[in-house]
């Protein structure tokens, strides 16, 4: 699974930006749960690699990577009801009494499956186990011993799954929606996966012959659901981060764009000036903090800007009336004439006229109006 460095980048990706929230907000049972499920993830996936599982052997004894690795899967399985029953417990006092609980099957499926390893003899272990021979006793013990807890704990995860989508749902939650249906896909493909791997074991112990493709099969579905599994445990936060950085990305942006019309406000009223010191423009540029904070102010910097030309402007468009409703590239060239009176002192009416009203009351959509007569400005 890992071998693919695009998912591989991902999972990593992943993983550290959880562990990043969790440095941060430690106190968080959900995030340790799902850093606990990615974690369990990456490592079984490295216990995959030959190396990596003999290395192991070679320091502890035949078939401990392997054993190792199937412990890691009921980790995963287990820290994923672990996340259900935090979100679903109303106290921290009710979710540790949940887990303690939820920390008995693992403790007694984890104890049988490490009897079951070390019970097959020590010259055949590793070759057993890594060819799911499930015609020896202790290897078929082994394998229905992990499958039976996962796919209990896959079963009681959709549960909450579903149930918790119908409350999303219900709240018009659309990430979390999404999120909840690519989590309740991971899990159906996992039960069904760990289901058929379980009847191929049985089949096998009974004496039956199991196509090694259909093995195979049964693996591949149970890294895939695994895979989906994550991917929408993930997907509600991968969505909001996105949703943040395209904001960021567009008020960056605007910020920028809008630099002309502010600084002809800015050069005649620099007392409306929000900021004490106005950044150097290539600092200004390369500066990628408080962008949000710049964007806000700016836009309100250069709408008391408007308020303050608008009288001008309004004696301008009354000697021009047969323009009811100025364009963008109208308004600008008047005003640039309305800050030349201003400077030469005419006199005017203590009449205003609205300029680049929005459509809706929503200061993005005023920065969008803006904008357009930002935009609309000649060049000096």
């Amino acid at each position: 699974m890992l071998s693919h460095p695009i998912t591989a980048a991902v999972l990593y990706g992943a993983l550290i930006w959880k562990l990043y929230q969790l440095i941060r907000a430690p106190h968080r049972w959900t995030l340790w749960a799902v850093v606990g499920c990615l974690a369990c993830f990456v490592l079984q996936s490295h216990l995959t690699w030959p190396s990596l599982r003999d290395w192991v052997d070679s320091w502890s004894a035949p078939g401990v990577g392997k054993l190792v690795q199937n412990l890691f899967v009921l980790g995963l399985a287990s820290f994923l009801v672990s996340f259900f029953l935090i979100s679903a417990s109303a106290t921290k006092a009710e979710a540790r009494r949940r887990l303690l609980w939820l920390c008995v099957p693992f403790v007694l499926t984890a104890t049988l499956l490490t009897v079951a390893a070390f019970s097959i003899p020590a010259e055949v272990r590793v070759e057993v186990l890594l060819a799911s021979n499930a015609r020896h006793p202790w290897a078929a013990t082994f394998f229905l011993a992990q499958l039976t807890y996962v796919i209990v704990a896959y079963v009681a995860a959709l549960y909450w799954t579903v149930r918790y989508y119908r409350i999303a749902h219900q709240d018009t939650n659309r990430r979390l929606c999404r999120g909840l249906q690519i989590v309740a896909a991971g899990l159906v493909a996992l039960i069904t996966a760990c289901t058929l791997r379980a009847a191929l074991v049985a089949i096998q112990f009974s004496g039956g012959l199991v196509p090694p493709p259909v093995t195979s099969l049964g693996v591949n579905m149970v890294v895939a659901g695994i895979a989906v599994l994550l991917i929408g445990v993930s997907y509600s936060g991968m969505a909001t981060r996105l949703a943040a950085l395209r904001n960021w990305l567009s008020h960056w942006r605007i910020y920028h764009q809008l630099r002309p019309l502010w600084t002809l406000f800015h050069e005649a009223y620099p007392q409306d000036a929000l900021n004490r010191s106005t950044p150097a423009r290539w600092r200004d540029l390369l500066s990628l903090r408080g962008v949000h904070r710049r964007y806000y102010r700016r836009v309100i910097e250069i709408r008391d800007g408007v308020v303050r030309i608008s009288p001008y402007l309004a004696q301008l468009q009354t000697q021009e009336p047969a323009v009811s409703t100025p364009t963008p590239t109208t308004l600008a060239t008047q005003l640039r004439a309305a800050l030349t009176a201003q400077a030469q002192g005419i006199p005017v009416t203590a009449s205003a006229v609205a300029v680049a009203l929005p459509a809706r009351n929503d200061l993005d959509d005023d920065a969008r109006q803006l904008l357009a007569l930002a935009q609309a400005l000649p060049a000096r």
